[in-house]
């Protein structure tokens, strides 16, 4: 049986290594569903390296792990390139188009002081 839970993209440890702020790293915008054995090749490392491992042992053509990334609205070219900032800001504004378009209206960013410094 397949355990999957909801994980870090950009793992916790190496987002508080990079000292970004755990209100920005531990949102929804970071996190996906994840089966238990792929978190534990994940770890704390780099997405870079992790990348590197789920293709040397599951996923061995890069395309096919990038599709599968983009399945869940990552952007691989910034994950490959352990670009917080831009994997961020662009899987926030596509997690808010998906939420526009069920709601079938804008959605409300008043609540949100600034959207473009949430990753300075």
């Amino acid at each position: 049986m397949t355990c999957v839970d909801v994980h870090h993209l950009f793992p916790k440890r190496w987002c508080t290594q990079k000292e970004i702020d755990s209100r920005i790293a531990d949102s929804v915008v970071n996190k996906t569903a994840i089966d238990a054995r792929i978190n534990r090749i994940i770890g704390g490392d780099a997405p870079s390296q992790y990348l590197e491992r789920l293709e040397e042992r599951y996923v061995k053509d890069p395309i096919e792990l990038d599709a599968i990334l983009q399945s869940h609205d990552v952007d691989s070219p910034a994950l490959r390139r352990n670009d917080f900032k831009s994997f961020f800001n662009q899987r926030f504004e596509r997690l808010v188009a998906q939420i526009e378009d069920s709601m079938g209206k804008p959605a409300n960013r008043s609540a949100v002081l600034d959207e473009s410094s949430l990753v300075a």
